[in-house]
């Protein structure tokens, strides 16, 4: 079961990053451009997955020093801790969460240069059925995916918090 769960993440990964291709390349590029994408894709992803379930763990501290240099200024270990407690106290213990969607973005506006994924899952906790987590992934060359902001959205009551904010 699992093995078919990291094939479909693998194909909608592969399928959002190849319509953002570029239609003005060689077919060779765009073949190489595909794979690369695809294996960006799969790196942010099990990136992604291994911090939300560090969080899941209350493995707090982890999850802090798996951060982006970004992550560290924007926020301590110590107020990560607080702030991740109080949230997931509220929503309660996850459930189950689905990868809904992916944003690549290169050299965004107003931030240090580099590759940006949005990464966007529907989850469920004991709490409330009905939240989105939301974490931004940053690449910079030589360096694995790290975390730069993680947003936890109770849609159930309309609540919101940040727990990591640039």
């Amino acid at each position: 079961m699992k093995f078919f769960a990291l094939i479909l993440t693998y194909l909608t990964l592969y399928n959002v990053c190849q319509a953002q291709s570029p239609n003005n390349q060689t077919e060779d590029n765009q073949n190489e451009n595909k794979y690369l994408n695809a294996i960006f894709l799969l790196e942010v992803n099990q990136a992604g997955s291994r911090f939300v379930a560090n969080l899941d763990e209350q493995k707090y501290s982890d999850c802090w020093l798996a951060g982006d240099p970004l992550f560290h200024r924007a926020i301590s270990e110590e107020e990560w801790a607080v702030a991740l407690k109080s949230c997931r106290k509220k929503v309660g213990y996850n459930q189950g969460r689905t990868l809904s969607k992916i944003v690549a973005y290169q050299n965004p506006p107003a931030m240090p240069e580099g590759q940006y994924m949005l990464l966007k899952y529907q989850s469920v906790f004991t709490n409330n059925p009905r939240c989105q987590e939301i974490l931004t992934m940053r690449k910079v060359a030589g360096w694995p995916w790290c975390v730069v902001g993680y947003h936890l959205s109770d849609q159930k009551s309309g609540l919101t918090g940040t727990s990591a904010k640039l």
